[in-house]
């Protein structure tokens, strides 16, 4: 039996490079995007921004890392990180019709159980944002298991379009065409 190459000691193919690039640059910028989008948009219930961000953000955070955890590295290697970040836009373009809803599913949470907004209130608003970051947290670390050798300068574009997303969610889009105009926009960036 031959034995298997060693992807991380094959240099990569310059269209291969800038296509998983681009990716994770579309990535990052979506993930924060929808991160500033969803704020804006909880905040409408909860009256607060640093509460709203700190649900949404933690939500996030935790979606990505439960998903970079348990679908990252073998698991992605051998069923492909195209489908998943397929099925994660699939996912946030389907929320467009419930999204508008997030205040709802946060107000849900509290009244069903009769709790504390700290409790049910961040369930009901953060599984909203949970699903499609679990889904894309495994991306990373499919990327970077391909080119090991590239994981600074994936990581770098990965920022940079994290960066441009948020300015993107929140300032530009706030100024240019407002909260349903953006949902709209981020939906349809998706495909």
């Amino acid at each position: 039996a031959s034995p298997v190459p060693d992807l991380a000691a094959v240099p990569p193919s310059r269209p291969a490079g800038l296509m998983t690039a681009v990716f994770l640059f579309l990535s990052g910028f979506l993930v924060l995007y929808w991160e500033v989008l969803w704020t804006r948009i909880l905040v409408l219930t909860v009256g607060s921004t640093v509460y709203s961000f700190s649900v949404i953000a933690g939500a996030v955070v935790l979606g990505i890392g439960a998903g970079s955890l348990l679908l990252g590295g073998a698991f992605i290697t051998r069923h492909g990180g195209w489908f998943l970040a397929l099925l994660a836009a699939v996912v946030i373009a389907a929320g467009y019709f419930c999204v508008p809803f997030l205040p709802d599913a946060y107000l849900a949470g509290v009244r069903t159980f009769r709790a504390s907004p700290l409790g049910w209130g961040v369930v009901g608003a953060g599984a909203v944002a949970f699903v499609p970051n679990f889904l894309l947290g495994s991306l990373f670390p499919w990327a970077i298991s391909r080119r090991v050798r590239l994981a600074g300068t994936y990581y770098a574009v990965n920022s940079a379009g994290a960066v441009l997303g948020a300015f993107a969610g929140g300032p530009l889009t706030a100024r240019l065409i407002g909260l349903e105009g953006a949902y709209r926009a981020g939906a349809a960036g998706l495909f």
